[in-house]
Protein backbone atom coordinates (compact mmCIF):
# COMPACT_ATOMS: atom_id res chain seq x y z
CA UNK A 1 0.00 0.00 0.00
CA UNK A 2 1.31 3.67 -0.92
CA UNK A 3 0.53 6.78 1.22
CA UNK A 4 1.24 10.00 0.39
CA UNK A 5 1.06 12.83 3.57
CA UNK A 6 1.96 16.53 4.68
CA UNK A 7 5.38 15.27 6.37
CA UNK A 8 6.75 15.11 2.62
CA UNK A 9 7.28 11.49 2.34
CA UNK A 10 5.18 8.88 0.39
CA UNK A 11 5.40 5.41 1.85
CA UNK A 12 5.19 2.05 1.20
CA UNK A 13 3.13 -0.34 4.13
CA UNK A 14 3.40 -3.94 3.82
CA UNK A 15 -0.51 -4.52 4.11
CA UNK A 16 -0.37 -7.78 6.18
CA UNK A 17 1.91 -6.19 8.94
CA UNK A 18 0.98 -2.67 8.83
CA UNK A 19 5.00 -2.35 9.06
CA UNK A 20 6.40 0.46 6.83
CA UNK A 21 9.10 -1.24 3.73
CA UNK A 22 10.07 1.93 2.32
CA UNK A 23 10.01 5.75 2.23
CA UNK A 24 10.06 7.90 -0.55
CA UNK A 25 11.47 11.14 0.89
CA UNK A 26 12.48 14.59 -1.29
CA UNK A 27 9.72 17.31 -1.93
CA UNK A 28 10.42 20.23 0.14
CA UNK A 29 6.35 20.84 0.76
CA UNK A 30 3.41 18.33 1.49
CA UNK A 31 2.75 15.33 -0.94
CA UNK A 32 -1.01 15.36 -1.88
CA UNK A 33 -0.93 12.17 -4.25
CA UNK A 34 0.64 8.97 -5.59
CA UNK A 35 0.02 6.21 -7.92
CA UNK A 36 1.80 3.01 -8.75
CA UNK A 37 2.84 2.23 -12.33
CA UNK A 38 1.45 -0.63 -14.07
CA UNK A 39 4.55 -2.85 -13.66
CA UNK A 40 4.68 -2.09 -10.17
CA UNK A 41 8.05 -1.19 -10.34
CA UNK A 42 8.04 2.71 -10.03
CA UNK A 43 5.82 5.63 -8.41
CA UNK A 44 4.68 8.63 -8.60
CA UNK A 45 4.08 11.33 -6.47
CA UNK A 46 2.38 15.11 -6.86
CA UNK A 47 3.36 17.69 -4.53
CA UNK A 48 2.85 21.13 -3.38
CA UNK A 49 6.41 21.88 -4.19
CA UNK A 50 5.34 22.35 -8.14
CA UNK A 51 7.15 19.07 -8.58
CA UNK A 52 5.43 15.29 -9.88
CA UNK A 53 8.77 12.72 -8.74
CA UNK A 54 9.31 9.59 -10.11
CA UNK A 55 10.90 6.71 -7.91
CA UNK A 56 12.64 3.42 -7.90
CA UNK A 57 10.14 1.24 -5.15
CA UNK A 58 13.10 -1.20 -4.73
CA UNK A 59 15.43 1.47 -3.55
CA UNK A 60 13.32 4.34 -2.48
CA UNK A 61 15.74 6.88 -4.70
CA UNK A 62 14.05 9.78 -6.94
CA UNK A 63 14.55 8.86 -10.61
CA UNK A 64 13.48 11.99 -12.29
CA UNK A 65 11.66 15.19 -11.59
CA UNK A 66 8.87 16.72 -13.31
CA UNK A 67 8.63 20.52 -13.51
CA UNK A 68 6.94 23.05 -15.33
CA UNK A 69 3.57 23.42 -13.21
CA UNK A 70 3.71 26.90 -11.61
CA UNK A 71 1.85 26.40 -8.17
CA UNK A 72 1.11 22.65 -6.29
CA UNK A 73 0.85 19.90 -8.02
CA UNK A 74 -2.85 17.77 -6.42
CA UNK A 75 -2.69 14.70 -8.43
CA UNK A 76 -0.47 12.52 -10.96
CA UNK A 77 -1.55 9.56 -13.12
CA UNK A 78 0.24 6.72 -15.02
CA UNK A 79 -0.79 6.03 -18.92
CA UNK A 80 -2.21 2.16 -19.58
CA UNK A 81 1.29 1.41 -20.91
CA UNK A 82 3.18 3.60 -18.26
CA UNK A 83 5.26 5.89 -20.61
CA UNK A 84 3.33 9.07 -19.96
CA UNK A 85 1.97 10.34 -17.01
CA UNK A 86 -0.38 13.40 -16.36
CA UNK A 87 0.03 15.67 -13.90
CA UNK A 88 -2.80 18.68 -12.76
CA UNK A 89 -2.35 21.80 -10.91
CA UNK A 90 -3.41 24.46 -8.93
CA UNK A 91 -2.72 26.59 -12.07
CA UNK A 92 -5.08 25.33 -13.33
CA UNK A 93 -3.75 23.15 -16.26
CA UNK A 94 -2.83 19.49 -16.76
CA UNK A 95 -0.09 18.25 -18.57
CA UNK A 96 1.25 15.04 -19.79
CA UNK A 97 5.29 14.38 -19.86
CA UNK A 98 7.17 11.50 -21.24
CA UNK A 99 8.56 9.62 -18.49
CA UNK A 100 11.65 8.66 -19.92
CA UNK A 101 12.81 12.56 -20.94
CA UNK A 102 10.73 14.06 -18.38
CA UNK A 103 9.82 16.40 -20.72
CA UNK A 104 6.74 18.30 -21.24
CA UNK A 105 4.41 16.48 -24.45
CA UNK A 106 1.11 18.76 -24.33
CA UNK A 107 -0.86 20.87 -21.84
CA UNK A 108 -4.37 21.10 -20.70
CA UNK A 109 -5.83 24.11 -20.18
CA UNK A 110 -9.53 25.59 -20.02
CA UNK A 111 -10.13 25.17 -16.50
CA UNK A 112 -10.94 28.18 -14.31
CA UNK A 113 -9.66 27.22 -11.20
CA UNK A 114 -7.31 24.56 -10.07
CA UNK A 115 -7.26 21.06 -11.28
CA UNK A 116 -7.98 18.75 -8.42
CA UNK A 117 -7.93 15.31 -10.02
CA UNK A 118 -6.87 13.92 -13.42
CA UNK A 119 -6.68 10.41 -14.79
CA UNK A 120 -6.24 8.67 -17.90
CA UNK A 121 -9.30 6.67 -19.88
CA UNK A 122 -8.51 2.65 -19.90
CA UNK A 123 -7.42 2.92 -23.82
CA UNK A 124 -5.12 5.24 -23.06
CA UNK A 125 -6.09 8.08 -25.75
CA UNK A 126 -8.03 10.32 -23.45
CA UNK A 127 -8.00 12.00 -20.21
CA UNK A 128 -10.23 13.43 -17.44
CA UNK A 129 -9.61 16.16 -15.22
CA UNK A 130 -11.86 17.62 -12.64
CA UNK A 131 -11.12 21.17 -11.42
CA UNK A 132 -12.37 22.35 -7.72
CA UNK A 133 -15.80 24.21 -9.02
CA UNK A 134 -17.05 20.58 -10.21
CA UNK A 135 -16.14 20.43 -13.81
CA UNK A 136 -15.18 17.62 -15.33
CA UNK A 137 -13.39 17.79 -19.19
CA UNK A 138 -12.41 14.72 -21.32
CA UNK A 139 -9.08 15.62 -23.40
CA UNK A 140 -7.66 13.82 -26.21
CA UNK A 141 -4.07 13.00 -25.61
CA UNK A 142 -3.37 13.01 -29.55
CA UNK A 143 -5.02 16.94 -30.15
CA UNK A 144 -5.03 18.20 -26.90
CA UNK A 145 -8.75 19.35 -27.40
CA UNK A 146 -11.55 19.05 -24.79
CA UNK A 147 -13.66 16.82 -26.30
CA UNK A 148 -16.87 17.32 -23.70
CA UNK A 149 -17.22 19.21 -20.03
CA UNK A 150 -19.88 18.23 -17.21
CA UNK A 151 -20.93 20.48 -14.64
CA UNK A 152 -21.80 18.05 -11.80
CA UNK A 153 -24.24 18.68 -9.53
CA UNK A 154 -22.32 17.86 -6.00
CA UNK A 155 -23.50 19.92 -2.98
CA UNK A 156 -19.82 20.50 -1.81
CA UNK A 157 -16.74 20.89 -4.48
CA UNK A 158 -15.61 18.01 -6.71
CA UNK A 159 -12.64 16.78 -5.60
CA UNK A 160 -11.35 13.36 -7.30
CA UNK A 161 -12.79 11.43 -9.51
CA UNK A 162 -11.12 8.22 -11.32
CA UNK A 163 -12.54 5.66 -14.01
CA UNK A 164 -12.99 2.32 -13.41
CA UNK A 165 -11.60 -0.51 -16.06
CA UNK A 166 -14.76 -0.01 -18.52
CA UNK A 167 -14.13 3.61 -19.83
CA UNK A 168 -17.55 3.98 -21.01
CA UNK A 169 -17.55 7.04 -23.87
CA UNK A 170 -20.86 7.05 -25.70
CA UNK A 171 -22.96 9.78 -24.15
CA UNK A 172 -23.34 11.48 -20.71
CA UNK A 173 -25.09 8.94 -18.62
CA UNK A 174 -23.08 6.34 -19.76
CA UNK A 175 -19.68 8.18 -18.95
CA UNK A 176 -20.75 9.29 -15.06
CA UNK A 177 -22.56 6.05 -14.64
CA UNK A 178 -18.61 4.59 -14.72
CA UNK A 179 -16.92 7.22 -12.52
CA UNK A 180 -16.34 7.18 -9.11
CA UNK A 181 -16.30 10.45 -7.75
CA UNK A 182 -15.20 11.80 -4.12
CA UNK A 183 -18.55 12.62 -3.14
CA UNK A 184 -20.38 9.95 -4.49
CA UNK A 185 -19.92 7.53 -1.58
CA UNK A 186 -22.14 6.20 1.52
CA UNK A 187 -20.57 7.58 4.87
CA UNK A 188 -20.89 5.08 8.35
CA UNK A 189 -21.76 7.42 10.34
CA UNK A 190 -22.52 10.46 8.06
CA UNK A 191 -20.68 13.50 8.40
CA UNK A 192 -17.73 15.66 6.69
CA UNK A 193 -15.25 15.27 7.74
CA UNK A 194 -14.94 11.60 7.82
CA UNK A 195 -14.28 10.40 11.50
CA UNK A 196 -11.72 7.95 12.36
CA UNK A 197 -12.90 4.51 11.90
CA UNK A 198 -15.08 5.53 9.24
CA UNK A 199 -14.86 4.16 5.87
CA UNK A 200 -15.78 5.34 2.13
CA UNK A 201 -17.32 3.24 -0.25
CA UNK A 202 -17.29 4.33 -3.75
CA UNK A 203 -20.52 3.87 -5.81
CA UNK A 204 -22.12 4.27 -9.26
CA UNK A 205 -24.54 7.60 -9.77
CA UNK A 206 -28.09 7.23 -9.73
CA UNK A 207 -30.51 7.67 -12.25
CA UNK A 208 -31.63 10.58 -10.41
CA UNK A 209 -28.14 12.12 -9.67
CA UNK A 210 -27.37 11.96 -13.36
CA UNK A 211 -30.67 13.88 -14.39
CA UNK A 212 -29.30 16.73 -12.39
CA UNK A 213 -25.98 16.44 -15.00
CA UNK A 214 -25.37 19.67 -17.15
CA UNK A 215 -23.86 19.71 -20.40
CA UNK A 216 -21.64 23.09 -20.34
CA UNK A 217 -19.90 24.52 -23.79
Amino acid sequence: MLTASSDKTARLWDVNTGQEIRRFEGHSYGVFSVAFSPDGRTVLTASSDETARLWDVSTGQEIRRFEGHSHGVFSVAFSPDGQTVVTCSVDKTARLWDINAGQEIRRFEGHRTGVVSCDFAPDGKRIMTVCGEGIFRFWSIASGVCEKSFLVGHDGDAGYAKWDGKGRWEGEGEILDHILTRHDVQRQPPGFPLAPGEVWTPRRLTMREMAHLRVKD
